[in-house]
């Protein structure tokens, strides 16, 4: 079960990097710091993501 979360999270960063550098690549066009935009915005993002999902599964075991 361990190893499903690990990979929807490595998964959704992914998609989320994916997403924020075709649409900074669309806005802005294809530069170099779109990569580190992206890189910030899709950490950001999975952290949100597991710092809930530990809230959620914290929260259901007690």
């Amino acid at each position: 079960m361990q190893s499903r979360v690990g990979l929807s999270f490595v998964g959704g960063w992914c998609m989320m990097f994916v997403s924020a550098v075709v649409w900074f690549a669309i806005r802005n066009g294809f530069i170099a710091s779109i990569l580190l935009d992206a890189l910030g915005i899709a950490t950001l993002g999975t952290v949100f993501f597991v710092v809930g999902y530990w809230l959620i599964s914290h929260k259901n075991n007690h």
